[in-house]
């Protein structure tokens, strides 16, 4: 069975900007990083949920959570994961009635996300292949015609980055901004900075900050594959929500449970030239460090942190990224 879980939290978020050159030692032999040059920011986190889906489980399904049932044929994998996640984070917060959720009007919610590598199976692309070729040679004409035509046309709605936002806005009836960014591990931190900002602005009064990875499929393990990706570290399908919003307004209508102490996040633009890049990601709860042995993709962070909430079992959780699209991020949360 696929593994969703919910959970609720509180947070204060602080930022730091420096520049380091971008090695797995250095990174992660600094561990006072996020504490200088850091601006402190307010953000309960009240609701909190995720999904993971490896080989062997059941794929998750979101016909429950949807609003319009028609629309299920043009959702894949990375849809279904992102909407199980969000629409169960939702409710934990309490953000699934109408109109209105606790007071906050629907144009107050923005939404924000990081979404992994475009899915696509072999045989779907073997067909597209075939009917792309002219005399055994690759046609790009052939490609936006025959070609084009010789696959199934909702696999575009199903493997676009962008339909998991528009599913999860569709469904949560979310009215407010959004922000899409993809497909590296360290996408979700900047989804997330970018929804603390817009918090702190009073752009919005609740972000649904979400992360989601369809990572069994062909062509993203072919990418892997491509980049050495460590066989002792599977690839999973995964998604995981976190809502935010302003530590002021949200003491009234949820109690606290952890605290967002630190946020940092540093980026260098990875150099293929320079020689391979081994990403790493850790977390360390009550002093005691683990590496990360599931990849993720941008679900990493709400899922460890959502999964450590629930289970109430440190009070004090740390999480370090140094990802191969250049980012390298850390938060610190307080369990309470």
């Amino acid at each position: 069975m696929s593994n969703v879980d919910t959970s609720t939290s509180f947070g204060r978020a602080t930022w730091n900007y420096r520049h380091q050159s971008c090695n797995t030692a250095a990174y992660h032999s600094v561990t006072t990083l996020a504490e200088q040059g850091t601006e402190i920011i307010d953000i309960a986190v009240i609701g909190a949920a995720h999904v993971i889906v490896g080989d062997g489980d059941m794929d998750c399904d979101p016909t429950p959570h949807l609003r319009i049932k028609k629309l299920r044929k043009y959702m894949g994998k990375q849809d279904d994961l992102a909407v199980v996640a969000a629409c169960t984070a939702a409710h934990v917060a309490e953000y699934h009635t109408p109109d209105r959720v606790n007071g906050i009007a629907r144009d107050r919610i923005g939404l924000y996300m990081g979404v992994g590598y475009i899915p696509f199976e072999e045989r779907e692309l073997l067909r597209l292949r075939a009917a792309a070729e002219n005399d055994g040679q690759f046609s790009m004409q052939q490609l936006s015609t025959t070609g084009f035509h010789a696959v199934n046309g909702l696999l575009t709605f199903r493997c676009l980055p962008n339909m998991p936002a528009f599913h999860i806005s569709t469904n949560l009836d979310i009215q407010g901004p959004c922000y899409v960014t993809y497909p590296g591990a360290g996408q979700f931190y900047t989804a997330l900075q970018q929804a603390c900002y817009a918090l702190k602005d009073h752009k919005i009064d609740v972000a649904m900050v979400t992360g989601v990875a369809d990572q069994r499929n062909y062509l993203v393990r072919h990418h892997f594959n491509r980049l050495s990706h460590r066989p002792d570290i599977p690839l999973v399908d995964a998604g995981g929500c976190i809502v935010l919003q302003r530590r002021e307004t949200a003491t009234t209508t949820q109690v606290p449970i952890a605290i967002w102490k630190q946020l940092s996040i540093q980026y260098e633009t990875f150099d293929p030239f320079s020689g391979e890049f081994d990403p790493a990601e850790s977390t360390c709860c009550d002093g005691h460090a683990q590496e990360i042995r599931q990849a993720m993709g941008p679900a990493s962070l709400p899922i460890l942190l959502s999964q450590t909430i629930a289970k109430k079992s440190a009070s004090v959780f740390e999480h370090r990224l140094a990802s191969r699209d250049g980012i390298r991020a850390f938060s610190r949360w307080e369990i309470l």
